[in-house]
């Protein structure tokens, strides 16, 4: 979601927001596949029928797919630019 938000920053969710209160505009975060697959956080753009377009603010593109109620996960309310993470992958020894 560059450059909205920066390369591993901590993103604030609001969890248990009803999908019927979305609205075009919010970020949310939701399944980019079946469950197990990882998440995504992009823009909501327009709603088409019972789900919605997304993009991603650096992306040219839309998404392909959409978010729906059964893949929806969480609203993005904000970002904490200053308090970047660095995560070690698995097995990695340092």
């Amino acid at each position: 979601m560059l450059p909205t938000f920066p390369h591993k920053c901590l993103i604030e969710l609001e969890i248990g927001v009803p999908f019927s209160d979305l609205k075009a505009g919010d970020i949310v975060v939701f399944y980019s596949g079946d469950l197990t697959e990882p998440i995504v956080c992009h823009r909501l753009v327009t709603k088409r029928g019972g789900g919605w377009v997304t993009k991603g603010d650096g992306n040219a593109k839309y998404d392909y797919g959409w978010v729906t109620a059964s893949n929806y996960a969480a609203r993005a309310t904000g970002n904490y630019r200053n308090m970047i993470i660095e995560i070690d992958p698995p097995n990695e020894k340092p």
